[in-house]
């Protein structure tokens, strides 16, 4: 009976299509501008589940479909820009799967990054000198949304604990709108904190989560809470890319992402920086309660990039060639966008040169999102930030092919 379930087994296995993700990439790529070729799908493909980018179909998405007609969703945080850098340039990027005979075991102590991993991020902060990691433990975590999760949990926690009297059932969160809309989510599966945007910035009872530079409109912001111990800076987008670096980061707790700087959304991986050595091992916890331990796979494709990326030599300006390129691109899209956006309706234009989102006002009276659906942009409404519905967020983050029929879209409106 074995043997039979045995050879069944080899059976099924031999039919199975071996994939080669370094060898089996064709150059050039055939689905480009409106797709990019899959080499585990063995096709065209866009992402969230399309075989081409948003307004392209046909064999090989060469179909561009009608500018106005066709709808274009400029939504979310998908860093698909930074993805296409690897893409052309593909010979900066190792490209290796996890050796099949490579098992460790669980990782210890937890929530602390394979030794390497550590090493090349720490590296990369001083090369970059967006902040200074000395004497700050390093906690990895999937992705920054894990990371700010644990983070809250653990210093609420540790807030309450260490109250003697008139203590608060749980501690308020609150961020300066307009914030990033997931943080209400965040904090809500919290038992100790509670989303709270009226929160006294005075109470020793408060966290602030803080988004430097912010998440939607790009400004940078000094916290209301003046304990720099209760303030969490997400600072997934303090790079060249995004902001100029003119100032070194020197705060207490602070979460970065390996999604927006080395486009890895999928890789999901995320690290915090913390100056208490108490509250790094609380975070730890949280992240080993959550995960039983970091993927050493995730963690293994992460060092490679970073370490594509640290390895090339300085440019004249200062810059790693990877922070360059993303920085001239995400220049040019501004600059695109604002040359465009020249019509009454809107009175107020990206004010950012460079960054991941364009913040958009239209004219009192109207609401934002309805003047970019008549173009059949679908944009995300200034009220899921804490705004208004005066203003819309658009992801700068898009793909080429798309972010060019984003800019035909709003060239019509302004038009029309």
């Amino acid at each position: 009976m074995f043997l039979s379930w045995l050879a069944l087994l080899f059976s099924i296995l031999g039919a199975v299509t071996a994939v080669d993700i370094c060898s089996d990439y064709p150059k050039p790529d055939p689905c480009l501008p409106g797709g990019e070729w899959d080499p585990v799908l063995n096709s065209c493909s866009g992402y969230d589940g399309r075989s081409c980018f948003q307004c392209y179909s046909g064999q090989f998405c060469k179909t561009r479909e009608d500018t106005l007609t066709c709808q274009l969703s400029s939504t979310g945080g998908n860093p698909l820009v930074i993805a296409q850098f690897w893409l052309l340039n593909s010979t900066q990027e190792p490209c290796s799967t996890t050796l099949a005979h490579y098992r460790p075991a669980y990782q210890n102590p937890p929530g602390v990054p394979l030794p390497p991993l550590e090493d090349a991020i720490r590296k990369l902060h001083a090369i970059s000198q967006n902040v200074d990691t000395s004497g700050r433990q390093l906690i990895g975590g999937f992705g920054a949304t894990m990371m700010l999760h644990a983070t809250v949990a653990a210093l609420s926690e540790m807030i309450l604990k260490n109250c003697t009297s008139n203590c608060p059932p749980v501690v308020d969160v609150m961020a300066q709108p307009p914030y990033y809309d997931n943080y209400p989510y965040i904090v809500g599966i919290v038992q100790t904190a509670r989303w709270n945007t009226s929160a006294d910035p005075t109470s020793p009872y408060t966290i602030e989560i803080l988004t430097y530079p912010n998440n939607p409109n790009g400004v940078r912001r000094n916290p209301l809470v003046k304990n720099p111990n209760h303030v969490i800076r997400d600072m997934v987008y303090y790079w060249p890319m995004y902001t100029d670096i003119d100032t070194t980061i020197s705060e207490p707790i602070m979460i970065f992402s390996s999604s927006k700087h080395e486009g890895l959304a999928g890789t999901r991986f995320g690290w915090g920086l913390y100056q208490d050595s108490v509250l790094a091992q609380n975070v730890a916890q949280v992240v080993n309660v959550l995960t039983l331990g970091l993927s050493v796979d995730v963690q293994l494709r992460v060092l490679a990039s970073i370490q594509a990326i640290i390895g090339e030599k300085l440019n004249p300006s200062g810059l790693l060639p990877f922070h360059e390129a993303g920085r001239t691109v995400m220049e040019s899209r501004f600059a695109k966008l604002s040359e465009v956006l020249t019509c009454a309706t809107l009175t107020n234009y990206p004010s950012s040169s460079h960054g991941a989102y364009a913040w958009v006002q239209c004219k009192e009276g109207l609401k934002c999102l309805d003047v970019f659906a008549s173009v059949n942009i679908i944009a995300e409404d200034g009220a899921l930030f804490g705004s208004t519905s005066q203003y819309v967020r658009l992801s700068m983050l898009l793909p080429d092919a798309e972010f060019e029929i984003l800019i035909d879209k709003v060239k019509a409106l302004c038009s029309s």
